[in-house]
């Protein structure tokens, strides 16, 4: 009985193919019986069920028969019950054909008619059933491209041309879908025939690109479709995606070169492209690729920042051509980068230059002017302080200069750019100098107010090129942008090459970077190259194929070349040896305190004295010309002449008999009531005496007195008064002498004249001599002097004729004449001028003497002499009468009548002379190079100040009289030159002010010395940037002076604003009190007038902190102010802070004296009576400034009507031209009273001044009568009279006091304080005595005397509600402006206007301008209101958004500035702790201005949500803790947009095309239907973005098609945006019928990635996960390994074996029908649609098993012995384990530890294995194993010690295995001699004979294989010579028992005897045995032997010894 499974039928229905355990049963013959019984009948009803009838699928129904078309699946049916055990499909056709299925699928390739036959098996037997299919062809796709199929994005249009082919029917459809959502569908009505070719074109507008399929669908009228998709069909360039961002830093514009930097930000891949090319616009291109100059795409720094250096002038595009794929693409940055490039040129006219050819002329070239903000000339010469520069002449502009080269440069600031320029230019010497800092003329010479001393010269002249060696004076070094430096390195002694950059500015060239090279390398730098070239020693510079070698040396031992070398000069001089002489080089590099100026006798030189007094010749002290020396002579070659002047005062008395002190003054006067002008002869005196004259002539050499003779009443003793007393030592001088008593009533002036001629006058011959060419000169008394040059440039000896004039006489000299000598003369004509030529005199020879008269010029033979004689000249004085002139007067009738007088004025004669006389003395040294081509000329002028002082010619030169404030820093000039000595000052001082600085304090007087004024800065710098050193300027005549507001006043000056300044002049030497020797003062009543303005105004208001939209009051500190022009008020906005316009202001323009018109309606002068009279008037025109209107006119405004006025000449500032027109008429402009210059001018006929063609010279101005500046005016009312006669007219006995200016002027209080009284005539000015007066002003408004305001301040002073103060006339402003905004959407010119509350740190400021061009400002500081600023993110947001503003609410820093935030808090409003006050800062909100509903926040964020949209205006009110309040107003526009997906709800296609359609709706708050008919609109949509759901590709069409190609369920998302940037997004979803598969791995971690890895051999379990539409599925899965499987459900597990390593790609294919339809559908998992952007991959990895291979050093070894295993393995493994014997493990890693080194601890056959490992997974780890066989030998023996010394050993070693042979080696230590033993026997003995101690006894057992072991034992040998007597011993039988025998230790004896006697001799004890020792008894029995000492004889003998030997000693017994 067999045990049997049988199957339970009743479940098979339900496919539960369960074993039936209720049936597994045993059966017996019974129950067999009763199953066959049941069998037979369950057969019976089973053949009456079967039947054999199969179906196929058509129209939804099972059918025999069905008609397809070609391509379509068709689903068969056995339906064949009893005949299905086995079933066989014959499908009919030529292919596969077959199944067994019961109900297969299959798909015919050919259409045709086919019979389709089923063979069924079964329990019922075998059936045979047929269905026939007919197969239709469906239609034929044939597509080509007619275009490109790959294109750019850009352009791109695809076309195609579709051949359809329909064979069964007629084309009826087509449909062609791109993956981007374009769709083409058409229909062809009643079809297109069987073939149709269509054409259409495509554009694909996806940026993203890539690769697109096309999805083809072909329908014919017989119901057959084809679809085919053409996978990757086109390919479009993705849009390259090309841009950058201009992100140039700072300065741009830049200036001569500006870095552009630009970011890359393209999106295409730099491995993608072809090619690149940046255009920077200026004309570089730089081009590159993905793999060429790659440095362009990212940058130098790898951060896609690209950098390009602009050089050349311009704005310049910024442009990147790319092209990839074939397409290009550009990008353009216009105006990305802007450069200025300044290169401008100076032009030096001339150049070379004589100093003579100066001022030199510059100017620029290669420059346009336009945009120049400033410029400034360095001329290169800093001691010229300001004139070193120029600010305001551009070109051309000029500048004088000393010899030399000088370095100029030229400053130019244009845009951005600040360039230096330089240019360098040779001026060639002399410069003739005179005095310099420290070298001067001395002091108490050039300032003489009385001449006392003579003066010598100083000569400071240097010079350039004016010697033969030209070269020495100045070095050219170069500039470069780059140089190579061939440095020698002192400290080191090595060279070595530098390349430096530099970088030229300014201050000169500076070194940007340094790179430092072996000397013998090449350089390479900007395409360049340099090398240090050894032949040619020299720096050899290569630029293209062109070499240029470079030596330029910058210091001894190094040099350098260069590129773009540029010549600057560097100033060299070498002193003379010894500092005397002239030194080499150029003298302008003289250090100033090397004195080496020396004569140049390559220069001329004459010295010019400016004395016409002195006589008209040249002196030459030179030792071999000895010309003229000890004559005062105006010219000199000398190089530091000597003059003596003769004193003004001699010259006024004496000079040409007295003639300028007897010669009238001329002096024209003015007769004003007849407007005529006359002259008189002012003279001296009566009576005009001329002093005696006396000249004294004494030799150089001698010595005289002079005893001076006497004519008056009392002579003294022999008729002689005084005495002179003349020395050699005596210069030549003038001594003005009077009578010593000083008493005398017939005192005598004397004059005395003293000379001191040289003793010998000596002719010179000058001759050249070729042969050394060099000058002689030849006298009597050095017959060879050799000169380097001819000084006066004789060049050749014709010119040394030996007739030279050498000597002039200046009185009356006598001389000695030798014989043979012959003197010619020639008379000269008188010194002082006179007119005059040379006319020729007598000769004369000698022996004899002559007297020659003054004036007389010698001529002189060579080698002739002249001897001088004492000589002695009188004149005698002389007397001249003074005639009368004749002058008008008026008789008392009125008529003009003539008288004549003898006008007598010795003070003004004598100041007359002395102002057009006695002048300085301009001292000039000329010099004339004879060397350099140009033969410059150069000369000098040295002033001498030898004349009295005057004080008279101050004068005010420039400036404007404003007051001096720290707004307007105003400075006036003045200048003293037209005073005396004028020239030069040594001292002056001088009142400012008289009115205020009493002039008789000396704190009133500033005072100037030193020889020279020190001008003070002018405030505020006059250049338009910094300089590189300071500027210092000396200006010896003029001064300046700045007047304060205070300094000036209000109102104490008469005439208002007048000033009167005090002038003290000195000159002379100091005296003990400081001051000059001489001094003069001089007043200048009214000089100018500065008139007082102060704009200074107060705030009101109680407080600088005020609300927002407040108003201010304003009061000026004082309105009294005259001759204003403007006023101006800046309402303080300050436009870029806060709240506010960007101007605010009032203004009042004033005119004055403007021709009065009449009378004009709505004007303040409607009711004047007027009758065309010729009036004046002054009136002011009133504006009120903002930004709504800009200057509007508000009205005009008559101040007062003039009536009368007078005309005045101005005297300020006046021209030369007039000033020189009266003074050829002796008259002094400065002098004239201004009222009386009108009566001088005309056309001459008055016998005044002809100003004829002169008008345009002279100023008039108009003068109104005012009560403040005339004392005959008045005002009554609003009228001003003035007096036009008193009665009486004369007031005497008037008191008087002294003004500033020292004149007399009426007091009429403090009496005898201040003043003093007199008995004089004074004209009456007193009111009262006024008896005619006439009206000259009428007064119509309080501008005629006041600027205050319009206005009235009402002041609650207490805050209790009640006005305590009312203020007039002021100013005040409401701090809010208009608004302007458009109203009406449909037309933009209707406009409304809102006023704004303002907010902000004012500064409103006042401003004032007066008719001298005076300015004033005044300003003050407030804070108005709080800073508030309230925004959005957006104001335009979609409906159902929350909006949030945020905003900044701050309060204004005034009074508390915090400089780093000021002027606004940095704290928010409610966290300021020293002002919140809870609850009361609030923000209030209404968010719709039409419901009147407030939101109030304090410090959360404002929000709001607006349900509906529209246009809303959300209106802010901001209150702080003060509560104050402001407004905003923000506009809001809330869209909404509402997405609308629309698509087919039925869709039953196996992989339908859906077309999708957007039907979005959006509401546009602006939508406004206007009259004319158009819209308003502000919103409209934009983008469309559509998600399918599926992975694949997005479109962003607005209605695209879309071809699922798997089935499921999709969520379609559609996300639109607008323009008013809302963005909506909406889902739908989609379902698509069919097969779903799936499946994933069993093992959850592979699916983490889709990715199983696993090693051969392993086996892949996968679950099925399919769904969809599940009603017959079958499944295919392809494993990637070319195997198939078809797994049988949907639930189930399954599974795959690898054998073969590699990477394989998993598909689960399932086949199913449609539900509801007849169609299968077939769908791959994963979906291998190529559209799908991440694609999915479920991957196979299959690991290989890694390799393994170890190896052993040996297969054999010793126990103990060390082997080494080697692993070999593969990369992947990371650690090892070495299985070695008996459970040894070792660990290791890799690569370490696969070498390990090993000694078994045990002999035998052992297996190695290695196993190594890693962590990746899976662990396909491999192991490989070796046999290693160890053997031991073990080494041991046995001691046999019984013989020792000779010890025996017995060998007990043994081998594993054993039965090996085995070798000994022994070895025995031992004492040296006789050194260790050694045996090789199996048992040895050895002796260690008498060495006792421990030995070591070592076994070596050897294999035959080499294994060692070795033992080693010890042994002791205690065999040892010993014998040792004692000397005492105690044989007492004490209790201790100690020391009781006399003991002798002794060892190895081989003879022992010892015998012991008494001292008699007699033997005690003798023994043989060294053991037996003596007891202290005789013979150890008998009696004690008694204390004493014993002796002893031992003989004895060592074991081993051959002889014996003998010991004695004594031994001592003690009881």
């Amino acid at each position: 009985m067999n045990l049997i499974k049988f199957t339970n039928f009743l479940d098979f229905k339900n496919k539960n193919n369960k074993p039936n355990k209720r049936m597994n049963k045993s059966f017996n013959s019974a129950s067999l019986t009763r199953y066959l019984a049941s069998f037979v009948l369950l057969v019976t009803s089973f053949l009456a069920y079967s039947q054999c009838n199969p179906k196929v699928m058509y129209n939804g129904n099972w059918s025999s028969t069905g008609v397809f078309c070609l391509g379509e699946i068709l689903s068969f049916d056995a339906n064949s019950p009893g005949y299905n055990s086995s079933t066989v499909w014959d499908f009919g056709d030529a292919g596969p054909g077959t199944s067994t299925q019961e109900k297969p699928s299959y798909s015919y390739a050919t259409a045709g008619t086919y019979t389709v036959k089923y063979t069924g098996t079964g329990g019922a037997g075998t059936c045979t059933g047929t269905v026939t299919v007919i197969v239709r062809p469906s239609p034929e796709i044939h597509v080509r491209q007619l275009a490109n199929d790959t294109q750019c994005f850009s352009g791109n249009n695809f076309c195609f041309r579709d051949s359809i082919v329909a064979p069964d029917g007629s084309i009826e459809r087509l449909v062609m879908l791109f993956s981007d959502g374009t769709k083409v569908d058409t229909t062809f009505a009643g079809g297109a025939g069987k073939l149709k070719i269509f054409d259409f074109c495509v554009t694909i507008n996806d940026p993203d690109g890539g690769f697109f399929d096309m999805v083809v669908e072909a329908y014919d009228t017989s119901g057959c479709l084809t679809k085919y998709t053409f996978q990757d069909y086109i390919y479009i360039h993705p849009k390259l995606g090309i841009k950058f961002d201009n992100i140039t830093p700072k300065p741009n514009p830049g200036c001569d070169s500006t870095l552009g930097v630009f970011l890359n930000t393209s999106l295409i891949a730099l491995a993608d492209i072809d090619s690149f090319m940046w255009d920077f616009g200026d004309g570089t291109i730089q081009r590159g690729s993905s793999t060429v100059n790659t440095q362009w795409w990212f940058g130098i720094d790898g951060k896609d920042t690209i950098k390009h250096m602009y050089t050349t002038n311009g704005t310049f595009n910024g442009t990147l051509y790319v092209s990839a794929y074939g397409c290009s693409e550009t990008f353009t940055w216009k105006n990305a980068v802007t450069n200025f490039v300044v290169d401008p040129k100076i032009v030096s006219t001339p150049n070379p230059a004589c100093v003579s050819d100066n001022p030199i002329e510059f100017s620029v070239t290669n420059f346009n002017t336009a945009g120049m903000s400033s410029f400034l000339w360095n001329f290169g010469d800093p001691p010229s302080g300001p004139a070193n520069f120029d600010k305001d002449n551009f070109s051309p502009t000029a500048h004088g200069y000393g010899p030399g080269p000088w370095m100029i440069s030229l400053r130019i600031q244009q845009g951005p750019c600040d360039v230096t320029i330089y240019d360098t230019i040779q001026v060639i010497g002399p410069i003739s100098t005179i005095g310099v800092p420290f070298d001067q003329v001395a002091y108490n010479q050039t300032y003489q107010c009385l001449i006392t001393d003579s003066v010598q010269m100083v000569n400071n002249s240097s010079y350039y090129q004016n010697d033969y060696n030209q070269l020495d004076e100045d070095s050219i070094i170069f500039y470069f942008d780059y140089s190579f430096d061939y440095n020698f390195d002192n400290t080191t002694g090595l060279t070595k090459f530098i390349v430096r950059k530099w970088k030229e500015d300014k201050n000169g060239n500076k070194i940007l970077s340094a790179d430092t090279f072996p000397k013998t390398d090449t350089l390479s730098v900007i395409g360049y190259k340099a090398y240090f070239d050894t032949a040619k020693d020299s720096i050899a510079v290569i630029n293209g194929t062109d070499t240029v070698w470079q030596k330029y040396y910058y210091n001894a031992t190094s040099y350098r070349g260069g590129i773009n070398g540029r010549k600057r000069y560097a100033f060299n001089y070498i002193p003379p040896v010894g500092g005397k002489g002239v030194g080499t080089g150029d003298q302008t590099a003289i250090d100033p305190n090397l004195n080496v100026r020396d004569y140049n006798p390559n220069v001329w030189r004459v010295w010019f004295m400016d004395d016409r007094y002195a006589p008209q010749c040249t002196t030459d002290s030179r030792p071999w010309v000895n010309r003229n020396v000890g004559i005062n002579c105006n010219w000199s070659i000398d190089s530091v002449p000597i003059h003596w002047y003769t004193p003004w005062d001699d010259v006024y008395r004496t000079f040409n008999n007295g003639q300028n002190y007897r010669r009238p003054k001329v002096d024209k006067r003015l007769f004003k009531e007849d407007t005529i002008c006359y002259e008189v002869n002012v003279y001296s005196d009566s009576f005009m005496v001329v002093p005696r004259f006396i000249y004294i002539n004494i030799p150089a050499d001698s010595a005289f007195t002079y005893f001076m003779p006497y004519d008056g009443l009392n002579p003294a003793v022999n008729g002689y008064r005084d005495t002179l007393v003349i020395t050699a030592s005596t210069l030549g001088r003038t001594i003005h002498y009077m009578d010593s008593s000083h008493l005398s009533v017939f005192q005598q002036e004397t004059y005395i004249v003293i000379n001191r001629p040289p003793s010998r006058f000596i002719g010179t011959e000058f001759y050249y001599d070729a042969a050394v060419d060099s000058f002689y000169a030849v006298n009597n008394l050095t017959d060879t002097t050799v000169l380097a040059a001819d000084p006066l440039g004789r060049w050749n000896k014709t010119a040394g004729n030996g007739t030279t004039r050498w000597s002039t006489t200046t009185s009356e000299m006598s001389f000695y004449v030798p014989d043979g000598v012959t003197i010619t003369t020639i008379n000269l004509p008188a010194p002082g001028g006179g007119g005059g030529v040379p006319t020729p005199g007598p000769s004369y020879t000698g022996p004899k003497t002559i007297i020659l008269p003054a004036n007389t010029q010698f001529t002189l033979q060579s080698k002739d002499s002249l001897f001088s004689l004492k000589h002695i000249q009188t004149v005698a004085r002389t007397t001249t009468n003074a005639l009368p002139s004749s002058y008008p007067y008026k008789d008392m009738f009125g008529k003009t009548r003539f008288g004549s007088a003898i006008f007598v004025d010795s003070a003004l004669h004598r100041e007359d002379w002395f102002d057009n006389n006695a002048v300085c003395f301009n001292v000039v040294l000329w010099q004339k190079d004879t060397i350099h081509p140009l033969l410059c000329e150069s000369q000098a002028t040295k002033s001498l100040a030898l004349v009295p002082p005057n004080a008279k010619g101050l004068e005010w030169v420039d400036g404007t009289p404003c007051p001096f404030t720290g707004n307007f820093q105003y400075i006036l000039g003045f200048d003293m030159a037209n005073t005396k000595p004028g020239c030069t000052q040594s001292w002056f001082a001088v009142n400012y002010d008289t009115v205020q600085l009493p002039t008789n304090q000396t704190g009133s007087w500033a005072v100037f010395n030193g020889g020279g004024v020190l001008a003070p800065s002018r405030p505020g710098s006059a250049l338009p940037f910094q300089l590189p050193y300071a500027i210092v300027g000396n200006t010896g005549t003029q001064f300046l002076k700045g007047y304060t507001p205070g300094q000036i006043g209000s109102g104490q000056r008469t005439p208002a604003g007048s000033f009167t300044v005090g002038l003290i002049v000195g000159n002379g030497v100091p005296q003990a009190n400081g001051l000059p020797a001489c001094l003069d003062t001089a007043y200048y009543p009214d000089m100018f007038r500065i008139l007082y303005m102060n704009p200074a105004f107060t705030l009101l208001n109680s407080s600088p902190h005020m609300c927002a939209g407040a108003t201010a009051y304003f009061q000026l500190e004082d309105p009294i102010q005259d001759s204003i022009t403007a006023l101006r008020w800046n309402w303080g906005y300050p436009g870029n802070v806060g709240r506010g316009p960007q101007q605010g202001g009032y203004s009042e323009e004033f005119y004055y004296y403007k021709e009065y018109n009449g009378p004009q309606a709505n004007r303040n002068d409607a009711n004047i009576a007027y009758n065309g009279e010729k009036w004046l008037y002054n009136f002011i025109v009133r504006y009120n400034i903002d930004d709504l209107s800009g200057t509007k006119l508000i009205d005009t405004i008559v101040v007062n009507i003039i009536k009368k006025w007078e005309v005045v000449a101005s005297k300020k500032q006046v021209s030369k031209e007039v000033i020189d027109l009266f003074l050829r008429e002796n008259l002094v402009y400065q002098d004239i009273p201004a009222a009386d210059i009108p009566f001088y001018l005309g056309d001459g006929s008055n016998n005044c001044v002809d100003t004829t063609s002169f008008g345009s010279f002279f100023q008039f101005g108009i003068k109104a009568y005012h009560q403040n500046s005339d004392p005959d005016v008045w005002q009554v009312g609003d009228k001003r009279y003035l007096c036009k006669t008193y009665n009486p007219a004369i007031v005497s006995d008037t008191t008087f006091f002294l003004n500033g200016s020292g004149n007399r002027v009426p007091s009429l209080k403090y009496a005898g304080v201040d003043s003093f009284t007199t008995i004089q005539d004074v004209t009456n000015r007193n009111k009262a005595n006024c008896t005619s007066s006439e009206e000259v002003t009428q007064i119509l408004h309080f501008r005629d005397s006041s600027l205050r305001g319009y206005d009235t301040y009402e002041r609650d002073i207490d805050n209790d509600g009640v006005i305590d103060e009312v203020i007039t006339g002021v100013y005040k402003h409401t701090y809010r402006y208009p608004v302007v905004r458009a109203i009406d959407p449909c037309d933009p010119s209707v406009k409304d206007t809102i006023w704004v509350n303002a907010n902000a740190p004012m500064t409103p400021n006042f401003r004032l301008n007066n008719t001298t061009g005076c300015s004033g400002f005044g300003a003050i500081s407030m804070n108005v209101g709080f800073y508030n600023d309230f925004w959005m993110d957006s104001t335009a947001i979609c409906q159902g958004l929350t909006l949030f503003v945020e905003d900044s609410i701050r309060y204004y820093q005034l009074g508390e500035q915090d400089p780093p935030t000021y002027p606004i808090h940095d704290f928010a409003l409610w966290q300021d702790p020293a002002r919140f006050i809870p609850n009361i800062e609030t923000v209030y909100y209404d968010w719709d201005s039409t419901d009147g509903v407030w939101d109030n926040y304090q410090s959360i964020v404002p929000n709001h949500f607006y349900p509906e949209p529209g246009k809303y205006t959300i209106t802010i009110i901001p209150k702080d803790s003060t509560g104050c309040r402001d407004t905003s107003y923000i506009d809001v526009t809330i869209s909404k947009v509402n997405p609308v997906i629309s698509f087919a709800t039925s869709l039953v296609n196996c992989a339908s095309i859906v077309d999708f359609k957007d039907s979005t709706w959006y509401v546009d708050p602006c939508d406004t239907l206007c009259p004319n008919g158009n819209n308003v609109s502000c919103e409209k949509l934009l983008t469309w973005n559509w998600d399918f759901g599926d992975d694949t590709r997005n479109s962003k069409l607005q209605n695209p098609s879309h071809n699922f190609t798997s089935a499921g369920t999709f969520d379609i998302t559609l996300t639109v945006t607008s323009l008013l940037g809302c963005e909506e997004t909406i889902t739908r979803t989609i379902y698509i019928p069919g097969p779903q598969p799936d499946f994933e791995f069993d093992l959850d971690d592979f699916n983490l990635n889709d990715t199983a890895t696993i090693c051969v051999g392993d086996s892949l379990i996968l679950v099925n996960k399919s769904k969809g539409d599940i009603t017959t599925p079958k499944f295919i899965m392809d494993w990637g390994d070319k195997t198939f499987s078809q797994p049988t459900n949907t639930t189930g597990k399954f599974g795959h074996t690898y054998n073969k390593a590699g990477t394989y790609l998993l598909f689960l294919t399932q086949e199913d029908e449609i539900p509801g339809t007849s169609s299968r559908c077939q769908r791959m998992f994963p979906d291998t649609n190529p559209d799908i952007q991440n694609q999915r991959r479920i991957v196979v990895i299959v690991k290989p098993l890694p390799d393994v291979k170890i190896t052993a050093s040996k297969d054999t070894i010793c126990l103990g012995d060390e082997i080494t295993f080697s692993g070999t393995l593969d990369p992947r493994y990371t650690r090892v384990k070495w299985d070695m014997a008996q459970l040894d493990t070792i660990n290791g890693i890799v690569p370490q530890d696969t070498i390990v080194k090993y000694i078994f601890k045990q002999p035998g056959t052992f297996t190695v294995v290695l196993r190594p490992e890693y962590d990746l997974l899976p662990r396909c780890w491999a192991t490989d194993s070796v046999d290693v066989f160890v053997q031991s030998v073990t080494a041991a023996f046995d001691i046999i010690p019984d013989g020792a010394p000779e010890f025996c050993f017995t060998n007990t070693s043994t081998t594993s295995p054993s039965g090996n042979v085995l070798t000994y080696e022994w070895t025995f230590e031992d004492e040296t001699p006789p050194g260790p033993g050694s045996s090789t026997d199996t048992d040895p003995c050895y002796n260690w004979n008498e060495h006792v101690g421990i030995y070591e006894v070592c076994l070596i057992a050897t294999d035959v294989l080499g294994c060692k072991d070795t033992v080693c034992q010890d042994i002791e040998n205690v065999f040892q010579t010993k014998l040792v007597p004692y000397n005492v011993f105690t044989p007492n039988s004490d209790a201790q028992g100690l020391n009781e025998e006399f003991v002798i230790e002794g060892e190895s004896l081989q003879e022992y005897q010892i015998k012991i006697f008494n001292r008699w001799g007699e033997l005690v004890f003798e023994s043989t045995d060294v053991k037996y020792s003596w007891n202290g008894k005789v013979k150890n029995s008998g009696n004690d032997c008694p204390e004493g000492t014993y002796f002893y004889v031992i003989k004895y003998m060592f074991e081993f010894d051959d002889k014996s030997e003998t010991i004695e000693g004594t031994v001592d017994i003690i009881r």
